[in-house]
């Protein structure tokens, strides 16, 4: 690319270019040759409890009364909450048609290539009243007179999301049976219920069934933000062989479902007096609460992702042909390099039909360089030059041009039989030094002097 060639115009006209790239999973528009995707992984996660308390409310009507507050907590050592978006599920497709911009969008489609999965568990806060004895333990407290880790409560889901999460996902993890969902079971006297008082066991068993909903808010593609599948943004692009896109993702997971709570009690005294099995009778009804109707954000890790782009260079300089008689013919090439990591696409045109390139469309591989030949057929020995414009799908320089020229026509350079491979030119080797050489300056000083006496 070379901004003091750039003219804005469009490739149109110029055939289909395969433009996906090797780390692309999707394919680009096959009418244009103007196109190419770039991919990264992105994860968001969520690492801390979510929502407020729920809480089940007084329950009991006899001696013994509870109040829990549950909240939702990720499990040690891994996410509440956690969002891949795989490659496959993160890319991003660029288009261009106008000189110096790039127009990127996220490619969103119906296939799941993504997921978000929960693994949480119930955290309990417990106030009751135990024949008259009042006792309150937040979580921390109550899991030191457990003695244990965590609660007797782990839950997990997943589900699949479509690329960049736009469309949402829902998980409804399985809740275990209220039998089987114990989360603490604790004698009063480690309650600190005294002895006098009443002797027993007190069990709390809560079931949730929660929904997890995750929904992209935004999608960031370097300063262009984006809050729809459809939605775009439009960038400008330098001289370069990729454009690297600063990815951020923002979404948010909604929390709602119920949660059921049923406590049990078993008294084995009363006032220091043992009671028997089932003797006194403690009853408590089924509690079912709301969950909520919670919004918790999720930030994404930042992420690159890497679009590869044509890279089109023509010669700095101008190609010489020196002196060629009327009616004759002779030929060069010039060097045409494409550094970009996208294939290119160029057509040629000469505004002297003196001087003939090809008619063909040329692809240059990325990496690559094409051999350009162009013929210079004099019609007399007059002076003669000509701009040769390149058009290529470069995003930044779609229009590219360059000088040559013969029999002393002036196109910038002293000698005009530049032979020499400089600015990315290759031509026919000069005259070697010697007499032959020697004979060729004297007859040209010879056409000087009569051209300067003309004059």
């Amino acid at each position: 690319m070379r901004p003091r060639h750039l003219a804005v115009a469009s490739v149109l006209g110029l055939a289909a270019l395969g433009a996906s790239s090797s780390r692309a999973h999707a394919a680009c528009d096959a009418a244009t040759s103007t196109c190419s995707t770039g991919s990264a992984a992105l994860r968001g996660q969520l690492t801390s409890r979510i929502g407020t308390a729920i809480d089940s409310g007084w329950q009991g009507k006899g001696r013994v009364k509870t109040r829990t507050q549950f909240t939702i907590d990720p499990v040690a050592g891994d996410p509440l909450v956690k969002i891949d978006l795989p490659a496959s599920g993160a890319l991003v497709e660029a288009t261009w048609s106008e000189a110096g911009f790039v127009v990127l969008r996220p490619v969103a489609s119906q296939e799941q290539t993504g997921s978000v999965a929960v693994h949480y568990t119930l955290t309990p806060d417990l106030t009751a009243s135990i024949f008259g004895f009042d006792v309150h333990y937040d979580a921390n407290q109550l899991l030191n007179k457990m003695k244990g880790a965590s609660f007797n409560y782990d839950a997990r889901g997943a589900v699949g999301i479509a690329p960049w999460g736009f469309a949402g996902g829902e998980v409804r993890p399985v809740a275990p049976p209220m039998s089987q969902s114990t989360l603490f079971s604790m004698p009063f006297s480690d309650l600190g219920v005294p002895a006098n008082v009443a002797g027993g066991t007190l069990s709390i068993q809560a079931v949730a069934e929660p929904i997890f909903t995750y929904r992209t808010r935004e999608v960031r593609l370097d300063s262009g933000a984006i809050a729809s599948p459809d939605g775009s943004t439009r960038v400008p692009v330098t001289d370069a062989d990729g454009l690297d896109v600063q990815t951020a993702v923002t979404g948010d997971v909604f929390l709602a479902g119920t949660l059921k709570v049923q406590p049990t009690a078993q008294a084995t005294s009363v006032a220091g007096v043992g009671v028997p099995s089932g003797l006194l009778k403690l009853d408590f009804d089924l509690a079912t609460v709301d969950i909520g109707g919670s919004t918790t954000p999720v930030a994404f890790e930042t992420a690159t992702i890497r679009i590869p782009l044509p890279n089109v260079k023509v010669p700095d300089r101008a190609l010489g042909f020196g002196d060629v008689a009327g009616g004759s013919k002779t030929e060069k090439t010039i060097t045409i390099k494409n550094t970009g990591e996208l294939g290119a696409q160029l057509t040629f045109e000469s505004s002297d039909p003196q001087f003939v390139v090809s008619k063909d469309t040329v692809k240059i591989t990325a990496k690559g360089s094409y051999e350009l030949p162009i013929s210079f057929q004099a019609i007399s020995g007059a002076p003669a030059s000509a701009t040769i414009t390149v058009r290529s799908n470069d995003p930044d320089s779609p229009v590219q041009t360059f000088k040559v020229g013969g029999n002393g026509a002036d196109i910038g350079l002293e000698d005009l039989d530049s032979s020499a491979s400089e600015g990315g030119c290759s031509a026919s080797p000069r005259p070697s030094s010697g007499l032959g050489g020697l004979v060729l300056l004297g007859i040209g000083a010879a056409i000087g002097l009569v051209r300067r006496r003309r004059g």
